[in-house]
């Protein structure tokens, strides 16, 4: 029976030490990855190389703070966002990429924007994710779910 006991110790230890697939948590969830992003997301704060661009005080003219993304079960995603006072809507495919680290998203517009994300942290109460753009500057988005 204590080696029983020994063992089923073990197994728990090892599965929840590799439960922590992001490097922002959740430490361990009884949820899938698709169950918890499929929800409407507002975006809580948004920093270019450390900044907080949350309101479009960066040169884009973004303002996160009236913005949203929702995902659904089928893969598809939506989103509404405000640009220098303009009114943007779109939507496209998303997708889990590199062994679920990363979240592919495919703009359904005439360029069919692919853009990719780092995801840092995944529960059903935060989304974190990173964008490296090509001169080395980083776009951290967290997002937490819309009420």
């Amino acid at each position: 029976m204590k080696i029983i006991k020994t063992l089923l110790v073990g197994l728990v230890l090892i599965s929840t030490i590799s439960c922590n697939k992001y490097e922002s948590g959740p430490f361990i969830s009884l949820l899938s990855k698709t169950n918890r992003i499929t929800q409407s997301w507002d975006y809580s704060a948004v920093y270019r190389n450390g900044l907080d661009i949350t309101n479009g005080i960066d040169t884009s003219g973004h303002n996160y703070s009236q913005s949203r993304i929702g995902f659904a079960d089928d893969n598809r995603f939506s989103y509404f966002n405000e640009i220098n006072g303009v009114d943007y809507i779109g939507d496209g495919f998303w997708e889990f990429t590199d062994d679920d680290n990363k979240l592919k998203l495919t703009y359904e517009d005439s360029a069919s924007t692919i853009k990719i994300y780092k995801i840092t942290r995944l529960e059903q109460r935060f989304l974190w994710l990173e964008e490296e753009l090509e001169n080395s500057t980083t776009l951290e988005f967290q997002l937490i779910p819309h009420n």
